[in-house]
């Protein structure tokens, strides 16, 4: 038996220059722990961790442009490739339409859209 679960979503604003979906309209940028967190645990990328990184100043780095091409890819300014990019699995699994509802309700609870 598959399991069921309920997604509460408000509206969700969409960019739509020239009548196509774009990205989403932000309240503010996402933070990198909402990023990490919804990379690892919503659309299942297996990013790195500080135990995986050479020194501190690298996972720094690291996060801060994850985080950055997660916020552009957010708004419609990059593909899923800007951020598929950081799977430490190299992965080449596509996003999943599905991930995006989890994710918008995310997004939605911690203020982001």
């Amino acid at each position: 038996m598959k399991k069921i679960t309920t997604i509460q979503l408000q509206a969700v604003k969409v960019l739509t220059p020239n009548g196509f979906s774009h990205g989403l309209v932000t309240k503010r940028p996402a933070t990198t722990r909402e990023v990490r967190h919804i990379m690892k645990n919503i659309l299942s990328i297996v990013i790195n961790e500080q135990d995986d990184m050479y020194d501190k100043e690298e996972y720094e780095e690291y996060n801060k442009e994850m985080t950055q091409a997660f916020n552009e890819w957010l708004n419609g300014n990059g593909d899923d490739q800007s951020i598929m990019g950081y799977a430490g699995d190299c992965s080449e699994e596509p996003l999943g339409l599905f991930n995006a509802f989890k994710m918008a309700e995310y997004l939605q609870k911690r203020g982001v859209i």
